[in-house]
């Protein structure tokens, strides 16, 4: 795991080359290309690792020097952007939720808002990026891309909607957890229960289907 200074020091010699125009006119544009690469990669870790252990991350793109894009023509270029965009929503919902240890269904609302706005833009690219047909066009880093980003998407959902699947169970269990409001507030709660369930089922098919594909790596950290 890197240390929070590491990132910070990443952060602070990335801004430095970035905001200097006599480097930027020595270096050719493909650098830049690669140094955004290099800071997306490092965000995505630093979320991944600070989401699993419920803290804050180290890293920060407060300032946005580095521009996230809506998908374009050829995903295999901005699939990073995708798996970087799902982990900054999979943030707010560690912060909004399970660092202050509740959830509502207006903070569910909103964050599933962002949900569908991603997903509005990068679920149909992402899924036909691991059909069969795709994957030979592709190639296996974009796959495998694709199939990670995917993963994280129903994490999000699944992390999002955990609370409203165990007040369900209690129900379910003759546990009784219901506290005040209307009865369109229950649905609304038996609805993102039921979201728990689905984003669990297509995170597992979509997993196992590139499984099969055999272009999987052994070990892949960033499938949670």
């Amino acid at each position: 795991m890197l240390p929070s200074a590491q990132p910070r020091t990443t952060r602070g010699r990335f801004l430095a080359d970035r905001d200097c125009e006599q480097i930027f006119l020595r270096h050719p544009l493909t650098d830049f290309a690669n140094r955004d690469r290099v800071w997306k990669s490092l965000r995505v870790v630093d979320q991944l690792i600070s989401n699993l252990l419920g803290r804050p991350p180290s890293t920060s793109d407060v300032d946005c020097t580095v521009k996230y894009v809506t998908p374009q023509i050829d995903i295999r270029i901005h699939v990073l952007d995708a798996s970087l965009q799902i982990f900054m929503i999979i943030e707010r919902v560690v912060v909004e939720v399970y660092s202050r240890k509740r959830i509502s269904l207006r903070i569910a609302n909103y964050v599933s808002h962002q949900l569908k706005g991603w997903a509005s833009n990068w679920l149909r690219p992402l899924l036909d990026s691991i059909t069969q047909a795709a994957m030979e066009t592709v190639g296996r880093e974009t796959a495998v891309g694709a199939c990670q980003t995917l993963c994280s998407y129903y994490y999000g959902i699944m992390l999002l909607t955990r609370p409203f699947l165990i007040y369900e169970l209690y129900e379910y269990l003759g546990t009784s957890m219901r506290t005040s409001g209307n009865r369109a507030d229950h649905v609304e709660k038996e609805k993102f229960a039921d979201a728990a369930l689905d984003a669990a089922v297509a995170f597992v098919d979509t997993l196992q289907g590139v499984i099969d594909s055999g272009i999987m790596p052994r070990r892949m950290p960033l499938i949670v």
